[in-house]
């Protein structure tokens, strides 16, 4: 009996969605076969525009087409977009134009809100699924915009010192100045005509600690910068930086009169507060026997009651409104 082998064809084709085939091949009896691949298209040229003054770019493309479908209609199909700047570097871009754009109209668009100052290149890459095509040919745009002038920069508690946190007066030589600003923009401090410090500007917002500043007053100013381009100064804030502890000393400590009292007195600055007293028997002035407060650039204070006999030493304290304290050495003893 003879055997007959029938020949066998065996057609292969992969698709990735209706009418988009990437890859197909043909299989006979022999195993042999022939094949036959489709890459995707290039991306197409972009046109990036943005209006005058503004700093949104607006990115639009017409679709490439895939077996007679626009590519962005297909399942898994569409675009991504990558913003570079004048030497060539990928930027992060941001927004709506930082994710893959798919849809059936002709022409697909996305816009990039607060772009900084320059000329920004922009270029499409058409994705299907797993496959990539080449990256197209560059739409460029220039952004020219002249920050606004920031916000009158700010002095926060942390860095205003002393009994008030809103007086600015302060014994941080540091100070950080906060404010709003244009995203994008760098922030310049300026003590009069001297910069003091600068920070970029994220989220409307911009802090700069400055540079050591000298004892006095100072009128800070801040100025945005971007691509060149800067905006006026800004509203001027006033601070008094004060890094100098009060004087104060005690002159004298000896009988108040009565049974057992004791009188001290010196000297401390007339602006800068009360001064308090601090009665002790041993020169580390530990425990404290009596406590009292003064004022005037002479003072003296004495117990309002007996305290008893023993030997005292006395230390006084003068604070100032930007914190900064001054203290006696002990002074004595006196023996009561």
């Amino acid at each position: 009996m003879s055997k007959r082998i029938a020949a066998l064809a065996v057609v292969g084709i992969v698709t990735l969605s209706a009418g988009a085939a990437l890859a197909a091949w043909t299989v006979g009896s022999s195993g042999t076969g022939s094949s036959r691949a489709r890459s995707l298209p290039a991306g197409p040229t972009p046109t990036a525009t943005a209006a005058l003054g503004s700093t949104t770019v607006t990115v639009s493309f017409p679709q490439v087409s895939l077996n007679g479908s626009v590519l962005g209609s297909l399942s898994g199909g569409g675009y991504t977009v990558r913003r570079y700047d004048s030497g060539g570097s990928a930027q992060t871009i941001g927004s709506a134009c930082n994710t893959t754009l798919s849809g059936s109209a002709a022409t697909l668009s996305c816009a990039e809100a607060n772009v900084g100052n320059g000329t920004w290149s922009y270029k499409v890459t058409p994705v299907l699924a797993g496959w990539k095509g080449a990256e197209g040919a560059a739409g460029t745009v220039t952004i020219s915009v002249v920050p606004s002038i920031p916000s009158v920069p700010v002095l926060p508690a942390a860095s205003d010192s002393g009994s008030s946190s809103t007086d600015k007066i302060t014994n941080v030589r540091t100070p950080t100045v906060t404010g709003t600003a244009d995203t994008g923009s760098t922030v310049t401090i300026y003590d009069g005509l001297t910069a003091v410090g600068s920070a970029a500007v994220a989220g409307g917002t911009y802090s700069v600690t400055t540079s050591p500043l000298a004892d006095g007053v100072h009128s800070l100013t801040a100025k945005a910068s971007n691509g060149g381009l800067s905006s006026a100064l800004s509203l001027p804030l006033a601070i008094t930086i004060d890094t100098t502890a009060p004087a104060v000393t005690v002159t004298s400590l000896g009988s108040g009169g009565g049974t057992s009292k004791v009188k001290v007195t010196g000297t401390a600055s007339a602006t800068d507060g009360n001064v308090t007293v601090y009665l002790c028997h041993a020169a580390s002035c530990s425990p404290v026997t009596d406590t009292g407060t003064v004022s005037g650039s002479i003072w003296s204070y004495t117990t309002p009651a007996n305290i008893g006999t023993g030997v005292y030493y006395a230390i006084a304290k003068q604070t100032d409104v930007a914190g900064n304290t001054g203290q006696t050495p002990a002074y004595g003893p006196y023996t009561r």
